[in-house]
């Protein structure tokens, strides 16, 4: 009887410590396992651009490249419009709004030439003339940026009717710009309203 007591106590040890070990190995086993990033389990959405643009309340209207005319024009265009608050710094914006355009001087009419003298103080007539008959024209860009990530939401172009007067060239930079803006309320409002 005592033997059979003392083999069930040894069985009951050996179970124990058994147990035990293999506890031990599944908390390693646990630990050793490389633990999945919290972005695999929950991916974002991805927002389409047109409800990025829905969404946006602010927007930063930058100047990139050429004369204030365009600038101005797309600026007073939003202020407008009313649908985003404009802001005085990209950090501040959900949108960047950056506008492209031909400078506003650019065109007109330059024509120059020059004389030689000879020797005897006579004036001859010079084989350098340059004519610059340039209008002023070119593309006008209007590019619509998501402000936290850089993203490309929007973008178009509209080319600027060229014109000798420099009156003529000021208006057709308005009406580029006044068409760009045009293109982008009816992506957004369009859009809008589809839904």
């Amino acid at each position: 009887m005592k033997r059979v007591l003392l083999f069930l106590i040894v069985l009951v040890v050996f179970i124990f410590i058994l147990g035990v070990l293999m506890a031990c190995a599944a908390a390693q086993e646990t630990a050793a396992k490389p633990k999945e990033a919290p972005a695999a389990q929950a991916p974002k959405p991805v927002v389409a651009p047109t409800a990025r643009l829905q969404a946006a309340k602010t927007a930063y209207v930058k100047n990139v490249d050429g004369g204030s005319i365009g600038f101005d024009t797309v600026t007073t265009t939003l202020e407008g419009w009313g649908r985003y608050q404009l802001v005085n710094s990209p950090e501040k914006a959900d949108l960047l709004i950056e506008v492209s355009s031909p400078d506003d001087s650019d065109g007109g009419v330059a024509i120059s030439s020059s004389t030689a003298t000879t020797a005897s103080g006579k004036y001859e007539p010079s084989t350098k003339t340059t004519r610059d008959l340039s209008s002023g024209g070119g593309p006008m860009r209007l590019m619509v940026r998501d402000a936290k990530t850089n993203t490309t939401l929007w973008s178009a172009s509209e080319q600027v009717k060229g014109a000798l007067k420099k009156n003529a060239r000021e208006n057709n930079l308005v009406e580029a710009a006044q068409k760009l803006m045009a293109k982008f309320h009816d992506r957004v409002e369009s859009a809008k309203s589809n839904e």
